[in-house]
């Protein structure tokens, strides 16, 4: 073997067994990224289910009665109280009073990501982050590039706005309207309800949620709430889900009649 032969036989081998050695690494490296779920902690679009999903309006009302993240009561003033225990003798009497949901209005916010029960899509696109929820077709849209709104009108879901803390999603939303109730008896808030999400997808299929609420008209302190989601399956879709005929719960004479 002449010298050029030599090198190019040299420089040859060198290449093939770093190329070895980096086929090895790489090799190496898949299992790791399987182990850590390989997926984006901050991708959380797709279709999502609530699980755990509490007791349905159809539930002893005991079971119905919102509790804290650590399973404590409500932190009521004592105005809110007094009308949640309304509710809770009107449907132990079994004439359950009008709820938002009940005539087909907006779920709004807190109690749509509360409340579970039925999918919801996230979609991020540039700018803002869309939820879309099956029951009733509702629209959430969390804007990811500004700040709040000066002085929003109160609305069903108030003005949204979000930001990535590390790999959490947070969402805070003011600016609600006091059209709503909290939970599946018909707890109230005010207008001056504040709520913040963080949102963390800590797998590839499921993601915890932290609702924090805070409304000085309504409660003593601020108070957690803990729900969790799974990914639907690939091709999962929304579907249509119309309330306007109230055909399921009509208000007789002030009483919701059905459920």
């Amino acid at each position: 073997m002449n010298r050029l032969s030599s090198r190019l036989f040299s420089a040859a081998a060198a290449i093939a067994f770093a190329g070895a050695v980096g086929s090895q690494a790489g090799a190496a490296d898949k299992p790791a990224a399987a182990a850590a779920g390989d997926f984006n902690p901050r991708d959380v679009t797709g279709v999502w289910q609530q699980t755990g999903v509490g007791p349905s309006s159809s539930s002893p009302v005991e079971q119905r009665i919102l509790k804290t993240a650590d399973g404590k009561p409500v932190p009521m003033l004592p105005w809110l109280a007094k009308e949640y225990q309304a509710h809770i003798d009107a449907e132990l009497a079994g004439r359950p009073l009008p709820t938002n949901m009940a005539q087909c209005l907006p779920t709004g916010m807190p109690k749509v990501t509360i409340r579970g029960g039925y999918p919801i899509q996230i979609l991020d696109t540039k700018g803002q982050l869309t939820f879309i929820y099956e029951e009733s077709a509702q629209t959430r849209i969390v804007h990811m590039d500004r700040g709040h709104l000066p002085d929003p009108d109160p609305s069903y879901y108030g003005d949204e706005i979000g930001h990535w803390e590390g790999d959490t999603l947070v969402i805070d939303t003011t600016g609600l309207n006091d059209k709503t109730d909290i939970d599946q008896i018909g707890m109230a808030h005010t207008d001056k309800m504040h709520v913040t999400e963080h949102i963390r997808r800590v797998d590839k299929d499921h993601l915890d949620v932290v609702v924090t609420l805070d409304d000085p008209g309504a409660f003593s302190h601020p108070f957690d709430i803990k729900r969790g989601y799974r990914r639907e399956a690939a091709g999962t879709e929304i579907r249509e889900y119309v309330c306007a005929e109230n055909n399921r719960n009509p208000i007789v004479n002030g009483v919701q009649a059905t459920r």
